[in-house]
């Protein structure tokens, strides 16, 4: 047993104010761990298809720290798969980019932009001269 902080770790369980948490267990049983392989051999994403087989693990009788460990992840990051899994099922999986930052422009903004950039100077020979 190792204290760390104000939490008391032991082995697959940390307790905290008298507070045990447990693993996060697969409520989703719409799909067998044999189904899961075969979405993920179908699946064009890599990642989708990493983080379905670690979740086919677990349901095959895997322990998560195994699992964890042959999908190349730490336990915490399987344990946000697991979450994302039960929440909207393999879909949750798919690999999701960043909305990026907010355009400095306004649309009217962008408009007018794009209105000065598709302006040919008079004379102008090179591209984008008719």
């Amino acid at each position: 047993m190792t204290r760390v902080g104000f939490a008391v770790l032991s082995g697959r369980f940390a307790a905290q104010d008298g507070i045990v948490a447990s693993a996060v267990e697969i409520t989703r049983m719409d799909h067998t761990a044999a189904k899961l392989h075969v979405l993920a051999a179908k699946s064009r994403d890599s990642a989708q298809s990493r983080r379905l087989l670690a979740i086919a693990m677990v349901l095959e009788g895997t322990s998560r720290e195994d699992a964890a460990r042959q999908a190349g992840i730490d336990r915490l990051t399987l344990r946000g798969w697991l979450h994302r899994y039960n929440k909207i099922g393999p879909d949750g999986l798919i690999s999701r980019t960043a909305p990026g930052p907010e355009p400095k422009l306004s649309e009217a903004q962008m408009s007018e932009f794009r209105a000065l950039v598709e302006v040919v100077p008079v004379g102008w020979t090179g591209i984008g001269a008719t």
